[in-house]
């Protein structure tokens, strides 16, 4: 879910405009949905310094291929020149493999993670993982092969999910890429790392110019309303339903 307005936030280094280009509000928040790909950038400095030939390359898993996020990391993955595999509801099965996806999993399965094993021949070495809970890192763990590898998630790990010892579990603090202290509390909260930012500038400069060429990045689909904040208040009432599937709420601001 996210919220359009008319206020432009400045980020802190020098970014690339787009001479001539107008886009419309929705647009626009639609293709800002691109610099959700800086959440797999610990796990892109990580395991993709250098593209592979797509017949060498090594897989990537990402759970919950649908999301805002997952669906934007597919492509970026996909263009690395790695082969994505993702989980999501069969309803969106030809929707993530539009956008990249190799294969897709419903991770309602109870053999989900054994699936995806077996499908990438007990190889998969990194994981991305848009959800987070026990649940999903319980079916990433399970799908990455005997010699373990890299586990990236979104939030906080839960410890009780660290289960295997040859895989190394991160997760991704956005706020790490203005290269200044971070003021939370726990596990928030960290110091400045000026690397993040340094890896974030060249990380912006580079996907740019797929933002700015039609059809390289497809943005998520929107499920625009005009029902200003009251309908912000709603849309959390669906997601708390698990109503929302495959679209990104958006709530534009009238007053």
């Amino acid at each position: 879910m996210a919220v359009y307005s008319q206020w432009n936030l400045r980020l802190p280094y020098p970014t690339h405009p787009v001479s001539g280009r107008r886009i419309a509000p929705a647009d626009a928040l639609a293709e800002d949905t691109v610099s959700h790909a800086r959440n797999v950038q610990q796990l892109s400095r990580s395991s993709a310094r250098a593209p592979a030939p797509p017949e060498t390359s090594p897989y990537v898993l990402v759970y919950g291929g649908s999301t805002a996020c997952g669906a934007i990391a597919l492509q970026m993955i996909r263009k690395s020149g790695f082969i994505p595999v993702c989980t999501c509801s069969p309803h969106n099965f030809a929707m993530v493999k539009e956008l990249g996806a190799e294969e897709a999993f419903d991770y309602h399965s109870p053999t989900c993670g054994d699936d995806i094993r077996r499908y990438t021949s007990d190889t998969l070495a990194y994981t991305f993982d848009c959800i987070t809970d026990l649940g999903s890192m319980r079916i990433c763990y399970t799908a990455m092969g005997r010699a373990g590898g890299q586990y990236m998630g979104l939030d906080p790990i839960p410890l009780r999910g660290h289960t295997r010892r040859n895989i190394k579990p991160d997760y991704v603090l956005i706020y790490t890429m203005f290269g200044k202290e971070v003021q939370s509390p726990r596990p928030f909260g960290r110091p400045a790392r000026p690397k993040d930012r340094a890896f974030a500038e060249g990380w912006y400069r580079s996907t740019q110019v797929l933002v700015d060429t039609p059809g390289e990045v497809r943005p998520h689909p929107l499920d625009p309303s005009s029902d200003d904040l009251e309908g912000v208040v709603k849309g959390l009432d669906r997601m708390r339903k698990g109503d929302i599937s495959g679209v990104k709420l958006v709530y534009e601001l009238t007053r």
